[in-house]
Parts: structure tokens; C-alpha cells; sequence
């Protein structure tokens, strides 16, 4: 795998998989408060370390060795309409890098907080489905 295929791959990661946590949440878990509360929170580990192999990985190497369009997915169209066009698309570069993990390394202390301040809730899979 190369270095833009694996900044790529972790990238998709941090982005569906605590999405994907959120829909199982909201279709399924409800019933299971430790279940809702594990996948949220297994989810958002498992971003917050993908985003730190990022940065750890790619933040510190020279433009040379990771251009910036090395790193760009142009892979879905939205609209096209004549000369206007919107795509699905994502371009890693070392600001959002660091921007990804503050938000994951914020995203994932709010969750280990709420474990405790939601315990009795009564909406406490709700609330993990939406954080």
C-alpha cells in the first residue's frame, strides 16, 4: 500500500466509521445501553488513532515526499450542471491533519466524560447514537 493509498484508507476510516456506529446505534443497539455506549465509544478510538498514525506519519514529511494532490479522492459526483460542478472529495494536507486530531482527541474525551455524566439518563443510547 502506498503512502497515498494508506492516507486515503485512514482517512475513510476517521470519516464512516463513527458514522457507521451511529446508524447501527440508532437502528439497533437502543435496547442495550453498555452496547450503544461500547460501539460510540470503540468507534471514536478507533478515528482518534487513525488520525494520530496520520499526523505521526505524514506531518512532519517534506512536500516532496507527499505532495498535497498525492493525497486528494475525487471519487464521488454529486451534480453536474454544465460548468458547475459538486464532488465527494477529500485533500489531506498537514492542516487537516492537525485539525483531525484535535477534533477526534476532543470528540473521544466528551465521550469517556459522558459515560459517567449520562449514566442514568433516561436517553442514553440516543445521545451516543447523536454524539
Amino acid at each position: 500500500m502506498t503512502d497515498s493509498e494508506l492516507k486515503l484508507t485512514l482517512a475513510m476510516v476517521v470519516l464512516f466509521l463513527p458514522l457507521l456506529a451511529a446508524a447501527c446505534i440508532g437502528l439497533g443497539a437502543r435496547r442495550w445501553r453498555g452496547l450503544s455506549a461500547g460501539l460510540s465509544l470503540g468507534a471514536s478510538i478507533i478515528a482518534f488513532v487513525c488520525s494520530l498514525i496520520l499526523f505521526i506519519k505524514f506531518h512532519g514529511a517534506p512536500s516532496s515526499i507527499v505532495p498535497a494532490t498525492d493525497a486528494a479522492f475525487n471519487g464521488i459526483q454529486w451534480l453536474h450542471l454544465g460548468d458547475f460542478k459538486v464532488d465527494f472529495a477529500a485533500l489531506i494536507d498537514p492542516l487537516s491533519l492537525l485539525m483531525l486530531l484535535i477534533v477526534t482527541t476532543v470528540g473521544t474525551l466528551v465521550q469517556i466524560f459522558s459515560l459517567a455524566y449520562m449514566k442514568t439518563d433516561a436517553g442514553y443510547s440516543r445521545y451516543f447514537a447523536g454524539l
